[in-house]
Formats: C-alpha cells, structure tokens, sequence
C-alpha cells in the first residue's frame, strides 16, 4: 500500500507521519477505552489509512496527517468510527448490530456514515471552530472562564456544506431490539434492512464541551440530525449553524 501511494504522488515523509500518528492514535484509544468495551483487537488503523490512501490525491494524505494529530490532542474518536478509510461492510455492520467500525459497543441508530474525505473532515471542523465563536461567542483562543468565555459547557455545532460530505447507510425497516452484550439492563436498536443514503448528505455535526481547561472537540461526524430519510432532504436547521460556500 505504501508504494502504490508513492505512486500517487504522496511524499514519504507525509506517509511516515500518517503511520506513526495512526499507530499512536489507535494506542491512545485502547488505553482509555471502557474495559467492558474494548477497542477491536484486530484493528490495524495504519494500514487501513494507506490502504484507503494509494487511491487518493497526495492533499488527502495531507489533510490525514492533520486530522491524526487534531484527533490525538482532543484524544477523539471520530476517525476511527467515522473516517474515510471505513470499509463499506463495517458501515453496514453498524446498522445491523450498534457495533462501531473500531469494535466498541454502541446503542443503536438508524444511520451509519462516514466522512467522504479527510479534507472535507478538516474542513468541517475549521467551519465548526469558527462557528463556536460566531454563533455560541465561545472564543476558543481562551480556555473556560476567560476571555468572556462560560465556565464549562457544552456545544453543538451543524454545518451545512452544500455539497455531498459523506456516503453511509439507513434503515430500510423499523428496529428490532436485543440485549446490550455486557450491559443486561439495556438493548441495542439493530436494524436487519438498509438502503444507501446516495450524495445526499451535506451536513457534519461538531460538539465542543470544556476539558483539561480548555476546549475539545468530542464528537464529530456526518450529520444526519433533521434529515428526512424518506424525503432525502433535511428539514430546515435551526440555529447553531453554519454554511459553507464550497465548489462543487
């Protein structure tokens, strides 16, 4: 995979810093996974990122490096669930059982989806940090209570992209029930028919909340909050928000 990404025009050196960040990345997050829900054992983030990256323009590989890091400082998780390099049977595999692309145990939902590229990831999140400034007056240069800012607090920011941001999976049928694996007081919504969403998700959704005196990005993926499965459109957002001016 290495070298036929070389072939694409993909410096080394960024190829390396992809490599060594993935493998520290997928450190970080089995260290602080829940013991009772593990991150896959299996789960090989480096080769998937090259795997995924000899189809793709030497910027992508760029836009990865960057992301990678941005994930490790925030110790988020929205590459591993939500990246690019997400297989399509592990989007699938989602719907069918609340299990999450890196192996952890989710409770169900009626849509699974993953960014389209890194770059359009980068791009949402620059629009998100922007916005939580813009909309929420959170001035993310400051920590909590400084500057203005509140003391801790919560955020969710939607950005609207104009253009098709992920590719994914929704239900075809109601959801069926079934006991959590290691959590007996709770079920899991798993959903045995799917149909593709097509080109028409535009939305990512950012949540920032304050940690470690300062303010992180702990959830962020492809949005599908409002969208009218049956319609393919999404309803009218309400504020938070921001809108993109992106090319086609």
């Amino acid at each position: 995979a290495v070298l036929e990404a070389l072939g694409r025009g993909t410096r080394p050196k960024t190829l390396a810093t992809v490599v060594q960040r993935a493998e520290r990345h997928l450190q970080q997050a089995r260290l602080h996974a829940r013991p009772d829900n593990p991150i896959r054992p299996d789960l090989d983030l480096a080769d998937d990122m090259l795997d995924y990256l000899r189809t793709q323009r030497p910027e992508e590989a760029e836009a990865a490096a960057r992301m990678l890091e941005a994930e490790l400082l925030d110790d988020g998780h929205a590459i591993l669930r939500h990246g690019p390099q997400i297989s399509d049977a592990a989007i699938v595999e989602r719907l069918r059982t609340g299990v999450a692309a890196d192996g952890t145990q989710g409770m169900g939902h009626w849509a699974s989806t993953r960014f389209r590229s890194f770059r359009v990831m980068e791009r949402s999140r620059e629009a998100a940090w922007k916005g939580l400034m813009e909309v929420e007056k959170v001035d993310p240069r400051f920590g909590p209570g400084v500057g203005g800012n509140p003391l801790d607090g919560e955020f969710t920011i939607i950005v609207e992209h104009g253009k098709e941001v992920s590719r994914g999976v929704y239900s075809a049928a109601a959801p069926n029930l079934i006991p959590h694996p290691t959590k007996s007081w709770q079920t899991v919504r798993v959903y045995g028919q799917h149909v593709d969403s097509g080109p028409v998700l535009t939305r990512t959704q950012v949540t920032f909340a304050s940690e470690g005196g300062r303010w992180k990005v702990v959830q962020h993926f492809p949005g599908v909050k409002d969208f009218d499965k049956t319609a393919g459109v999404y309803k009218p957002v309400a504020p938070p928000h921001v809108t993109l001016k992106e090319s086609k």
